[in-house]
């Protein structure tokens, strides 16, 4: 017998008024002759200051990090790093009191470390293993003896810099099989790390999330999330947020308009939707964690996703604001504005008039999976139950566009089909096949449940992604 849905859900909420684009702040003339051509950004709370990394061009480095009065946008200071910045990152000492700043220096392989004065106290040089002349740090975050740097030269290498005797630590920061690392962050005691491994026939890549205990060589998860292999394209793990409730989202280029939302624990939980998303290269949540702003540099615009309702809100092309502006690198909020820095050309762009949120979707029952990351020929449980007592049913699909069931929304689609139903729960259990091209293949589940009145709900959408 087949379950009908008979009743339709409240329907997705309508897209909202965009925000506005507000002005820009220019980098002209920072660091002359060079290029002034910004990379990472970084809003620090307690003075109130916005941190540009001044990065210039990969033919005319730069070296210099500019700071502005973020209330407003005035240009306070700069100072001098080392050779093409990247990213920055804070710490503070036991009280909450800036202790340090620090950004990574890409041409250099170098990390500069400055007080709360901002005053330079030490350029601290990584190794380079492969004799390349720079390991390419890239990614900073506060953790271990003071930061953990990621590098993007192929060894996988997370070094660690000592803020107490302000050197490079040889045996805090962390080696392993990650090829290359993203923006980290540190959470729960682990640092999350976006990866990317290359293929052996360097034909595609692998682009994932993995985290590492500190203090730990192996990795407690190592999940690739998108793979391609033998048609010259390159997922890459680029950037990952932490959220309070401890989730964590990725984003990554490559990565076909997906963002990953993985739990407290690094397991992968869902997959969120952005249509005009084709790549995520830096990610910013605002500090209500409503919006996330995705920098797709690629395709020269910043979209707005909803957190709350879970959907895309607004697509903003640069190339047509203001002076014209391209490659969208970064972005962070700060005073109910949002600064994205504009890495083809010497200004940050400004954002006012933010938009507000929708409503949360109205899930009910629960969706549990024995795993959410199977291996190849390796068995995969789901379970829908209905608290009610009513009739359950899973549903799946081979994408996550939003579809329709028997009338009823769904999150995945666009034409789901029924794997299961039953009184009270639906389970049903796959079994993965052990083709080698199945690898990396995903695939989207909901539930459906009846209540007491005959109207059926949707729980949680989730996504499997074989490994």
């Amino acid at each position: 017998m087949k379950p009908i849905f008979a009743a339709a859900l409240t329907a997705f909420p309508s897209l909202l008024p965009a925000q506005d684009f507000s002005h820009d702040l220019s980098l002209s003339g920072i660091g002359t002759p060079a290029a002034a051509n910004p990379f990472g950004l970084a809003f620090e709370h307690s003075t109130n200051r916005l941190y540009v990394a001044v990065a210039g061009t990969l033919s005319d480095s730069n070296n210099h990090v500019a700071v502005f009065d973020a209330a407003t946008d005035t240009l306070l200071r700069t100072f001098q790093v080392g050779l093409y910045p990247e990213d920055i990152a804070f710490s503070y000492d036991a009280a909450g009191n800036l202790a340090w700043g620090a950004v990574t220096n890409s041409s250099s392989g170098s990390v500069t470390v400055w007080d709360a004065s901002d005053d330079v106290v030490a350029e601290i040089s990584l190794p380079d293993p492969l004799g390349l002349g720079t390991c390419f740090p890239f990614g900073i975050a506060t953790g271990g003896p003071g930061f953990f740097v990621s590098t993007i030269d192929g060894t996988g290498d997370i070094h660690a810099i000592d803020l107490t005797s302000m050197d490079y630590h040889p045996t805090a920061g962390i080696t392993a099989p990650l090829a290359a690392a993203g923006r980290l962050k540190v959470s729960h005691d682990s640092v999350w790390v976006p990866t990317t491994r290359y293929t052996p026939s360097w034909e595609g890549s692998e682009g994932g999330l993995a985290t590492i205990p500190i203090g730990a060589t192996t990795p407690a998860t190592d999940i690739a999330c998108v793979v391609k292999d033998g048609q010259w394209i390159y997922p890459n793990g680029q950037d990952v947020e932490i959220l309070s409730d401890g989730r964590a989202i990725l984003g990554g280029t490559a990565f076909f308009g997906q963002l990953f939302v993985f739990s407290p624990d690094g397991e992968l939980d869902r997959a969120f939707r952005v249509p005009d998303a084709g790549d995520s290269h830096g990610l910013a949540v605002s500090p209500d964690e409503t919006l996330l702003a995705i920098c797709d540099l690629a395709g020269n615009r910043v979209i707005l996703f909803d957190l709350v309702a879970e959907k895309q809100l607004a697509v903003i092309g640069l190339g047509g604001l203001g002076r014209g502006y391209s490659m969208p690198n970064d972005a962070v909020f700060a005073h109910d504005k949002l600064y994205v820095s504009c890495q083809g050309n010497e200004e940050i762009v400004v954002f006012n008039n933010l938009p507000t949120t929708g409503s949360k979707p109205g899930f009910a029952g629960s969706l549990d999976l024995s795993s959410t990351t199977p291996t190849l020929n390796q068995p995969i449980t789901a379970t829908v139950c209905n608290l009610t007592g009513g009739m359950a049913a899973l549903l799946s699909a081979h994408d996550n566009v939003a579809g329709s069931y028997a009338g009823v929304p769904v999150h995945i689609g666009p034409a789901p089909v029924l794997q299961s139903w039953g009184m009270g729960s639906s389970i049903r259990t796959f079994r993965i096949p052990t083709t080698a091209t199945w690898r990396g293949r995903t695939f989207h589940l909901q539930g459906g449940v009846q209540d007491i009145s005959g109207i059926w709900q949707t729980t949680a959408p989730k996504t499997v992604i074989l490994q």
